[in-house]
């Protein structure tokens, strides 16, 4: 803050920055705002939770679990990996990537039920704080683009490998191929 003392630091953490006072704020020297995790962050908090349950994190498939979880905090990649844990134990078996994406279809994740807040948290930050995990200020949400126009129907292709989910770069996706936790 603005009069602090020398060495003395100031920490304050806030699910929910809407009902923090502008002035207040305005007094902080910086504010970090911590984003959903990407693609490589999601794989990375697989990896921790496969060990943290004593497991190989290496026999299960990261990528694909990254991919299945886009939108979901840290805290419920956790919730369904302790889930993925009861249901193999009920079923006497060991536990594997199958098991997270039953689980995974069945969760909605928060950024999916509280969609709406979620953007208007971001435009309220936009320029104000910093990304927590990415260099730079939050920036504004992208404007939706424009449908395009319809294309004439194509002979059926052979099936191909599952794309990244609508909005995430392919780049992102084939820097997740060589992941190892």
């Amino acid at each position: 803050m603005q009069d602090n003392s020398k060495g003395i630091f100031y920490v304050m953490t806030a699910n929910d920055v809407e009902n923090l006072p502008a002035p207040l704020l305005r007094r902080v020297d910086e504010v970090w705002y911590v984003e959903l995790p990407n693609i490589e962050e999601r794989a990375a908090i697989w990896a921790i939770q496969i060990k943290q349950l004593k497991r190989d994190a290496t026999k299960f498939d990261l990528p694909a679990l990254a991919l299945a979880t886009e939108g979901y905090s840290g805290a419920e990649i956790e919730k369904i990996a302790a889930q993925m844990m009861y249901v193999a134990f009920a079923a006497r078996r060991e536990m594997n990537t199958a098991d997270a994406i039953a689980l995974i279809a069945t969760f909605m994740p928060i950024s999916k039920t509280k969609a709406e807040e979620i953007e208007g948290r971001r435009r309220r930050l936009t320029g104000v704080a910093k990304h927590a995990s990415a260099p730079g200020p939050v920036a504004a949400p992208s404007a939706p683009s424009a449908p395009s126009a319809p294309s004439a129907p194509s002979a059926p292709s052979a099936p191909s490998a599952p794309s990244a989910p609508k909005g995430r770069k392919i780049a992102e996706v084939s820097k997740l191929a060589a992941f190892k936790p």
